[in-house]
């Protein structure tokens, strides 16, 4: 691609994600404008949420100054000054149930360790898990078996150290 093709890219992407946040103008009947938003799951509003994660997740160019403050007017608790949106942004937990506290991430953490650092095969990584976190052997195992993968694949990258790090 040319860099004229990746700017009108880039330039659809920003106005798609303003839309997601914002919104867009409707001249209704009566010739009032009205902002509307895509409807929650409609294939707009997935285009569009998808444009600003593109545009987020972007190493290559700097985040665009007004989606910026599009963003940062959303998590303001003073909104007096806000004249682009009516909405707010939250940080809040994806499921509705208690957060989990990750023992599980915690545990496996502990048996890679132990097998990395100690040398320690991973039946007696295993043991030492239950005696320091006073869970069962099918706990641990459990455990285990699910982030073991993750370690593997990665040699236990960084991404997972920082992951492991806010446990």
């Amino acid at each position: 691609m040319c860099a004229l093709t990746d700017d009108l890219d880039r330039d659809q992407d920003l106005i798609a994600a303003e839309t997601f946040l914002i919104g867009y103008v409707k001249e209704e009947k009566s010739g009032f404008h009205k902002r509307k938003t895509h409807k929650k799951g409609s294939t707009e509003e997935k285009f569009c949420r998808a444009a600003l994660i593109r545009l987020l997740r972007d190493q290559e160019r700097p985040l665009d100054p007004g989606l910026r403050d599009i963003l940062a007017d959303m998590f303001g608790i003073d909104t007096a000054g806000c004249l682009e949106t009516d909405f707010k942004l939250e940080v809040c937990h994806r499921e509705a149930h208690r957060p989990s506290d990750n023992i599980d991430a915690q545990v496996a953490k502990f048996v890679w360790t132990k097998m990395q650092r100690e040398g320690l095969g991973a039946d007696a990584a295993v043991v030492q898990a239950i005696e320091r976190f006073s869970k069962s052997r099918s706990f641990v195992y459990d455990a285990w078996g699910r982030f073991k993968p993750y370690f593997s694949a990665q040699g236990h990258s960084a991404q997972m150290s920082q992951h492991f790090q806010s446990s």
